[in-house]
Parts: C-alpha cells; sequence; structure tokens
C-alpha cells in the first residue's frame, strides 16, 4: 500500500508490492491467454466442421475475420507472458516445443480449414490439428517437453 504512494518506508516493502503487481498483471495476461486458446480452438471445430459439412456459413465474413482477433489477442498475451517471465530461449525447454506444436498446429489448420483438396484430406488435417493442440495445451500444463511420456 505505501509503495503505490510511490515511496516506500522498507525496501522489503516496496519489493514486495512491486512482486505483487507483477504477479497480479502475470495472472491477468494468463488469464487471456488461455481464454483466447479456448476461443481460438472452438473456432476452429465450429469452422472445420463447417467445411468438412461444405456448409455456407464457412465462407462468412465474420467467420473469416474474427479469429484473426482472437488469434492476436492470443499471441499479444503469449508475448506478455513472455515479458513478464524474463524468458531466455534455450532450444531445449518445454517453451520451445510448444512453439514447435504451434507451427504445426498452424499448418494443420490452413490444410484444414484451406488447402486440402479433399474432404478426406481435410478431414485427417482436422484431427493432426487436434492432436497437436491436445499435445500443446499438455506441455503447457506440466512445463515437459513430452508430456504423455
Amino acid at each position: 500500500m505505501i509503495a503505490s504512494l510511490g515511496w516506500c518506508f522498507a525496501p522489503i516493502t516496496c519489493d514486495m508490492s512491486a512482486r505483487l503487481q507483477s504477479m497480479d498483471s502475470y495472472q491477468i495476461i494468463k488469464n487471456i491467454h488461455v481464454s483466447c486458446a479456448g476461443l481460438s480452438i472452438a473456432g476452429f471445430v465450429l469452422r472445420s466442421a463447417w467445411v468438412l459439412r461444405g456448409s455456407p456459413s464457412a465462407q462468412h465474413r465474420l467467420t473469416r475475420v474474427v479469429p484473426h482477433f482472437i488469434d492476436a489477442a492470443l499471441l499479444l498475451s503469449a508475448l506478455g507472458l513472455l515479458y513478464l517471465s524474463a524468458y531466455r530461449p534455450s532450444g531445449s525447454d518445454w517453451l520451445t516445443f510448444k512453439l514447435v506444436g504451434v507451427i504445426l498446429y498452424i499448418a494443420f489448420g490452413m490444410v484444414a480449414l484451406r488447402a486440402g483438396r479433399t474432404m478426406g484430406q481435410r478431414a485427417i488435417a482436422v484431427v493432426a490439428a487436434l492432436i497437436v493442440f491436445a499435445y500443446i495445451v499438455a506441455v503447457a500444463l506440466t512445463g515437459q517437453r513430452w508430456p504423455f511420456a
């Protein structure tokens, strides 16, 4: 409380206040990130179902635009979490594996929603994207590169 006024009586009070504010920011950004991830996968499943059924809803303007806003918020919140945690990539940590999973998820998603030439290819890509998404979530929850091992 005292540190919020811009001054403090003891260094430990300032340090604790800064940590609490940082933790509050981290938790808020983490909640935004998790919410955006849930919205992103729900939208992917819905759009995939529409594409596989041949529904005109898959081509609606909002269906094509809204996911970009959700995914942008997801990316920005991830960058915010990286900044607050002072992450330094090493190439062998769990976060690097999560990033590789995200790249694979995007690639499979592109095949599922646009690039697949046949419905069979698109269906396989949907299943692959969902498996990769499950891997990404498992890595995030466990902090392990191989969470199913």
